[in-house]
């Protein structure tokens, strides 16, 4: 959605028009003590206030452009004193900022292009936080999900969309339906969604949630039969079957013991015997060394 300072717009009959075609998306109005009042257009037609996305109006809140002010390095003041609101930030008049303050400090942000793709969101919801990126062309490159005392998790996707990197703690994937249900941009409702997901020839999973069962239910719907490359960080998997990677050339193992593997139908071996057996092409990496 477009959002543009009301002032590169011109107003006739009633409508508001940016390069001559009727404005839709949101226009900010910024008065000379750096007030913004913020309104919704469709068609040119003001249809009501704006709802910053990263607080509620209905707070009280003040909204202020605070282009310039909104550093890692200092905190934002406005008449004075460290500023709590809402903020924005404007470039060539495009608003590719919107941060939630409290006595100068970030608590929620959004950035946009100045096309008005959104490439980031953090704004926490009252069960759990989340963080979205996506890359300018529109496509999600990352979320994190996160909470104080239960599970943590995420995804990383290549600029093509596909998955690149799993990571689940704590309960993650038991979640995934809650997560789904409050999340803003979560990509998927269910545990099994995941196998929707197109996967990369390069995939790292981490984290204790992927244990020998997800694993055999990833290696099972076929998910990983295109991996090249499996880096496995960290998971809870003790029995590591092959048998469903036909194409992969390397297995990097780091902070786990994996107990044993296999390669087609015969019996798990430790790694050292697994390598030295000869009877597969696979490198086996543990800890960043190649066993031999």
């Amino acid at each position: 959605m477009n959002r543009v300072n009301i002032e590169l717009m011109e107003r006739k009959d009633g409508r508001y028009f940016l390069s001559g075609k009727r404005f839709s998306g949101i226009a900010f109005e910024i008065g000379q003590d750096q007030r913004v009042r913020a309104i919704e257009l469709v068609d040119g037609v003001e249809v009501g206030s704006y709802r910053p996305i990263c607080a509620s109006p209905d707070d009280g809140f003040d909204q202020v452009d605070l282009t310039g002010m909104l550093s890692d390095y200092e905190v934002p003041l406005y008449r004075g004193r460290p500023f709590s609101g809402i903020g924005y930030e404007f470039d060539d008049g495009a608003c590719t900022r919107e941060v939630f303050l409290r006595n100068g400090i970030v608590y929620s942000e959004a950035w946009w292009t100045e096309a008005g793709r959104m490439v980031y969101f953090d704004v926490p919801n009252d069960e759990f936080g989340e963080v979205y990126e996506w890359y300018s062309s529109g496509g999600l490159k990352g979320v994190d999900i996160t909470t104080n005392l239960e599970f943590y998790g995420g995804m990383q996707f290549s600029e093509g969309g596909r998955l690149v990197f799993l990571s689940a703690c704590n309960g993650f994937l038991e979640a995934i339906p809650r997560i789904a249900r409050k999340a803003r941009f979560f990509p998927v409702a269910t545990v099994r969604d995941v196998e929707k997901l197109e996967i990369s020839d390069d995939l790292t999973l981490f984290g204790g949630d992927v244990g020998d069962d997800f694993f055999g239910y990833l290696s099972d719907c076929g998910m990983l039969r295109d991996v090249t490359v499996l880096k496995l960080v960290n998971v809870g998997v003790k029995l590591l079957s092959l048998a469903d990677l036909p194409h992969l050339r390397e297995l990097h193992v780091d902070g786990f013991e994996l107990t044993g593997i296999k390669h087609g139908s015969g019996e798990y071996l430790d790694v050292e015997s697994f390598v030295k057996g000869g009877n597969s092409s696979v490198k086996v990496f543990v800890g960043g060394r190649e066993v031999t």
